[in-house]
């Protein structure tokens, strides 16, 4: 079998990736001090990261079992008490996970824009990282080149560079490995697909242009390194500069990587082929596919190695590249992304909860194992 593997050159930020001890080293907390929080209605709803909707409530009214727990509509946890009312908490829910397709690292953002980062980047450490402009954002991510976030009014700022304005507000983003440059990937609220290119390693200095993908408008836009992107058109139909895309008008989401093309349609159901590997390199895997249980399906997304996807009993079922099980421990989840061997997700509680399998690095399928919780743990707080 033949496997791909990151090397020295174009993949060498991918040596950067370290082994995060117990002691978990992060950004010290940001706090989202500032005018909009988890009680502005601007703060629900909206889509964020490449591979669907953020957290958010998640709950109907009515009577409870005791212990329960979910985030209502201010994004604050409520619990069942003994007697089955619902009892507000001072817990701010998470809304999104953040996980970079390149590094794996990863970056849970609250409803009231507060943010905390575990992995590293070219700069060191996550506990290092030059801190965001300030503002409220609604979904972070650390990435080789530092933090970028998406702020509460839809605007696309770094810590290390600069990212120009859009001609309409962003919507959502991903930042991975474009060609070996920095790409930033975005969608924008009139659908246009954005593409920033940035260059660091230029002998006359950084350099950076834009690359607008034609063909929308789109309803999802989605990135994967090294230089793959997709999206969802309005219609429903599929764009892919990389892999043929699957006949039909009726796809929701994607879920893409190095190996890997999976299409959620409005129905639920979820159908996966294996892209060719022409430019990237020659790629055997096995026979088989991931192949979903009946029922549908509401989110997807994809590591380097699996394919994850939450059902409409909040369950998140994840499957190899070639059909076998990966397991999840059991819970509500609302929201999740994957990217390189890591995948992240939050909880009907707000909470958040974060795994990595290994292989990391290759697609030689027998690497690739079971998810395990990432160490250290994102409870309790978070």
């Amino acid at each position: 079998m033949a496997s791909l593997q990151r090397t020295a050159g174009t993949w060498a930020s991918a040596l950067l990736l370290v082994t995060w001890g117990c002691d978990g080293r992060t950004i010290l907390e940001h706090d989202g001090s500032a005018a909009a929080g988890p009680d502005d209605p601007s703060s629900s709803g909206t889509p964020a990261g490449s591979a669907g909707q953020g957290g958010g409530p998640n709950a109907p009214s009515g009577a409870c079992s005791a212990g329960e727990a979910r985030c209502n509509g201010s994004f604050r946890r409520e619990t069942c008490a003994e007697d089955g009312a619902w009892i507000e908490t001072d817990f701010v829910c998470a809304r999104t996970v953040a996980v970079d397709d390149d590094l794996g690292s990863y970056c849970v953002t609250k409803a009231n824009g507060a943010y905390r980062c575990w992995g590293s980047s070219e700069s060191g450490d996550a506990v290092d990282a030059p801190p965001l402009p300030d503002g409220i954002y609604r979904r972070v991510q650390l990435t080789r080149s530092g933090l970028i976030g998406l702020t509460e009014d839809g605007r696309l700022r770094a810590a290390e560079f600069t990212i120009p304005e859009s001609p309409s507000q962003v919507v959502a983003f991903r930042q991975t490995n474009m060609w070996g440059d920095v790409g930033v990937c975005s969608l924008q609220s009139d659908g246009a697909f954005g593409m920033f290119l940035y260059d660091p390693r230029e002998p006359d200095g950084p350099s950076t242009r834009a690359q607008p993908v034609e063909g929308g408008p789109f309803s999802r836009v989605y990135c994967a390194w090294e230089g793959m992107y997709a999206a969802v058109r309005a219609d429903g139909t599929v764009m892919s500069n990389y892999a043929t895309a699957p006949p039909g008008n009726d796809f929701a989401e994607l879920a893409l990587s190095i190996g890997i093309f999976c299409g959620l349609r409005t129905d639920g159901t979820i159908s996966c082929h294996r892209p060719p590997a022409d430019g990237v390199s020659i790629l055997t895997v096995g026979p088989d596919l991931p192949a979903f249980p009946p029922g549908r399906y509401r989110s997807i997304t994809a590591t380097a190695g699996a394919v994850c996807a939450i059902d409409e009993q909040d369950a998140l079922v994840c499957k190899r590249y070639d059909g076998r099980d990966m397991p999840i421990p059991p819970a509500r989840y609302v929201f999740a992304e994957g990217g390189y061997n890591v995948l992240c997700a939050v909880r009907a509680d707000g909470s958040t909860a974060c795994f990595r399998h290994g292989g990391a690095g290759s697609l030689d399928l027998e690497n690739v194992s079971d998810f395990a919780p990432v160490e250290p743990p994102l409870d309790p707080g978070w």
